[in-house]
C-alpha cells in the first residue's frame, strides 16, 4: 500500500439501504470491473488521497473536517480495502489499465448498442432510421451546398429520431462527397479539458468504419501522448460518437469515409473561470490540427452534442413548468445563434453567463467543431425538447444544424 494514497478517477453517486446512506463509486475505465458500495466516511479519505498526505495526516485533516476523531486505524483499513479494490493508483491497478488498452487496441471498437439501443441488423437498422422521416415535410436540397459540419443529437434515437433524420439528410450530399469525417463526441466521463482521439476502427452494423491514423496521429502528437491515453477507455462504452455514426453511415453508403474520432471532456475550468480557454495550450494545439483537416475539402466535421439537461432527474430541485420550458427555449435559442452565426466565443460565452446551470453536456464537442471550421456560417434544422421522465417533468433539449 502506498505511504500517500492517490484517489483514481471515479465517479460517485449515492445511494440508501435499510436507511443508511453510502456511497457507490463507478469506474469509467473499468478496472474496478464492477461498481463497489462503500460508507460515506470513504468518500471523505478518497477526497483527501492526492497524494500529498499520509494515513496519519488523512485521519487528521477527517477529523479537523467532520469535528470529532477519525483514528487513523480506521483511516489505514479503508484505504487498504481501497487499495484491493482498485479505487487508488498504483501498481495493480496501473497493470490493470495497461491490459485493458493493449485489449481494446488490438480490434475495432465494437458497436456497444447493437441490439439493445437500436438494431443490430442492417437491413432492419436502415428502415429504423428511415422511419423517423415518415410524415417530415420535404426540406430544400443543399445538393449545391458544400456543407462542412453538423450539429447532431446523441440522445437514443426514441427520443432524438426526428432530429437526426433532419439534420443527416439535409447533410447527405456533402456526406456522401467526404472521404474524411471528424465525429466529436461528449465524453460523458472525461475529465477537465481533456481531448481523447484514438485510432481505432469503428464497427456499425452498416460496415466498418476505418480510422484515418494519420490524422489521428497528428491529433495525438499535439495533445501529447500521455495525455490522449488518459480516457481512452471511456470510447469503448461512450454512445455520443456510436449513434451519429450509425446515421453518417446510413447516409455515406459504400464506401465509407474515413474516421477521425474524438470524445471531449467537460469544459468546466474555463466556464468557472479558473483559466481562460485561449490558455489552454492542448485545446488550442488540438484545435490547430482540426482545422488543418478540416481545411481539406473531402472532410466533414461532426459534433455529437445534447444541449440542456434540466429538472428533478438531473438533480435540480424544481419540476419543469411550460414557463420553465419556454425559458429554457429561449436560452437555447441564444445558443443555437451562436452556432448559426459560427462564433464559439459567443457560444462558449452563453455558457460562461449562466454558469452551465442548464447543464449543457456538448458545450466542449460543439465550440471545437465552431473552432475547426471557423470562419463559417450556418443553419438549425430542428430544435426538440425531449421528456427525460415519466411525469415531463425533466427535459432534455437538442438541436440540429448545417455549418458551411
Amino acid at each position: 500500500m502506498t505511504l500517500r494514497p492517490v484517489a483514481r478517477r471515479l465517479i460517485p453517486s449515492w445511494s440508501e439501504r435499510d436507511g443508511q446512506p453510502f456511497l457507490i463509486l463507478r469506474d469509467p475505465d473499468e478496472v474496478m470491473p464492477k461498481a463497489i458500495a462503500v460508507p460515506p466516511i470513504a468518500g471523505l479519505i478518497l477526497d483527501l488521497s492526492d497524494g500529498t498526505r499520509s494515513v496519519a495526516e488523512i485521519a487528521a485533516e477527517g477529523t479537523r473536517i467532520i469535528g470529532r476523531e477519525l483514528p487513523k486505524s480506521i483511516v489505514a483499513d479503508l484505504v487498504a480495502h481501497l487499495d484491493e479494490a482498485m479505487a487508488l493508483e498504483g501498481p495493480r491497478s496501473a497493470s490493470a489499465l495497461d491490459n485493458l488498452r493493449r485489449e481494446y487496441r488490438s480490434r475495432p471498437r465494437p458497436a456497444a448498442l447493437a441490439g439493445t439501443s437500436y438494431p443490430a441488423a442492417r437491413a432492419d437498422l436502415a428502415d429504423h432510421l428511415s422511419g423517423f422521416g415518415r410524415g417530415d415535410r420535404e426540406l430544400p436540397s443543399t445538393s449545391d451546398i458544400h456543407v462542412r459540419g453538423v450539429i447532431s443529437p446523441h440522445i437514443d434515437y426514441q427520443r432524438g429520431g426526428p432530429t437526426y433524420h433532419r439534420v443527416f439528410s439535409r447533410a447527405t450530399p456533402a456526406i456522401r462527397r467526404a472521404k474524411r469525417v471528424i465525429v466529436i463526441g461528449t465524453d460523458h466521463a472525461g475529465g477537465p479539458a481533456h481531448v481523447t482521439p484514438t485510432a481505432q476502427d469503428f464497427e456499425t452494423p452498416f460496415g466498418t468504419f476505418a480510422a484515418d491514423r494519420q490524422a489521428v496521429a497528428r491529433l495525438i502528437h499535439a495533445v501529447g501522448a500521455d495525455h490522449a491515453a488518459v480516457d481512452e477507455l471511456h470510447h469503448r462504452g461512450e454512445h455520443s460518437i456510436e449513434l451519429a455514426l450509425n446515421w453518417i453511415a446510413h447516409a455515406a453508403g459504400d464506401p465509407l469515409p474515413r474516421l477521425v474520432p474524438v470524445l471531449t471532456g467537460s469544459f468546466f475550468p474555463f466556464i468557472r473561470g479558473e483559466r481562460a480557454i485561449e490558455q489552454d495550450p492542448r485545446i488550442s494545439t488540438a484545435v490547430r490540427v482540426l482545422s488543418d483537416l478540416a481545411l481539406d475539402g473531402d472532410t466533414i466535421v461532426v459534433a455529437a452534442a445534447d444541449l440542456a439537461h434540466m429538472g428533478p432527474e438531473f438533480s435540480d430541485p424544481e419540476p419543469l413548468t411550460d414557463a420553465l420550458k419556454n425559458q429554457a427555449r429561449e436560452a437555447d435559442e441564444r445558443l443555437l445563434r451562436a452556432i448559426a452565426w459560427g462564433n464559439a466565443d459567443r457560444f462558449l460565452a452563453e455558457i460562461v453567463a449562466e454558469q452551465d446551470r442548464r447543464h449543457v453536456c456538448g458545450v466542449s464537442p460543439i465550440y471545437l467543431a465552431l473552432r475547426a471550421l471557423s470562419p463559417q456560417h450556418g443553419e438549425v434544422v430542428r430544435y426538440d425538447q425531449c421528456p427525460a421522465d415519466t411525469a415531463g417533468q425533466s427535459i432534455v433539449t437538442i438541436a440540429g444544424a448545417l455549418l458551411w
